[in-house]
């Protein structure tokens, strides 16, 4: 299309043909995308036009409830997840951080012997989604954690990679969570499956327990049913259980860094 003809309703257009197959967040991201690299292009005058994805109607993203760690559960997961990411890990669930903020975390601003930690930066910002620095305890579980990752990054950031440079903003730490719930057998479910060519049998269970297969006597073999879970799901993890341990949701509201307390208690 070419950008003269680019209007709002072509924007639309494209995005509501692809309904089918992209969420509608997805399409959000797009369109956002869009009005980005229009507004860059404003700046720079190089488009002397109106942005055309001003106009473009946001789609409305069903909300869904998070998927949190109860309090027996954490010790299991952080066991099951891989010894370089542990740190990252207990740092979610222990501080409420976002992963930004967690990869963003320089040696500088953790304090064991005092046991606090700041929250200033994510990613390469110099400041937080939420433009607020927060300071945090750091538990008593958690100090271990933050020890073993400092002593272990070469560079100035506590969470680094082997090399000392920063971790990528596509780091899939959701599929990292889900095997590690996976291995700790805390899931949905199983399904299984005949291993023998040309048997599709499968059926649904409650257990991992293998059992022959009533069409053809192979074995089934358990495949699990993960979670539906994000890596930001531990965020609210650690709302829910701030919560549960009698905190107040002003407390909560200061941990996760939101400046409106309604997030807090509508979301977390």
């Amino acid at each position: 299309i070419p950008l003269v003809e680019l209007s709002a309703a072509r924007i639309d257009e494209q995005l509501s043909a692809r309904e089918d197959a992209l969420a509608p967040k997805t399409l959000n991201n797009i369109r956002a995308w869009v009005h980005g690299l229009f507004a860059r292009a404003i700046e720079r005058d190089v488009w002397n036009g109106a942005n055309p994805a001003v106009r473009v109607p946001v789609r409305a993203v069903p909300q869904r409830a998070p998927s949190t760690l109860k309090p027996e559960e954490v010790r299991v997961v952080l066991d099951n997840v891989p010894d370089e990411w542990r740190g990252v890990f207990a740092t979610a669930v222990y501080t409420g951080m976002r992963r930004g903020e967690i990869v963003a975390l320089q040696k500088r601003d953790v304090d064991l012997e005092e046991g606090t930690l700041v929250v200033t930066r994510s990613w390469m910002a110099d400041t937080t989604k939420g433009r607020r620095v927060r300071v945090l305890p750091i538990h008593a579980e958690l100090k271990p954690y933050l020890a073993e990752a400092m002593a272990r990054s070469p560079s100035h950031l506590v969470f680094s990679r082997p090399d000392g440079a920063m971790h990528s903003t596509h780091i899939n730490l959701a599929n990292l969570l889900r095997s590690a719930l996976n291995r700790a057998q805390l899931v949905d479910g199983w399904v299984l499956k005949c291993r023998r060519k040309g048997c599709t049998h499968s059926e649904a269970s409650a257990t991992p327990d293998v059992k022959p297969c009533p069409k053809c006597r192979f074995k089934l073999w358990p495949s699990p049913l993960s979670r539906k879970v994000r890596f930001h799901d531990l965020r609210h993890t650690t709302a829910t259980l701030l919560l549960k341990a009698g905190y107040s949701l002003a407390i909560v509201q200061r941990v996760l860094g939101h400046r409106d307390p309604n997030l807090t208690a509508n979301t977390y």
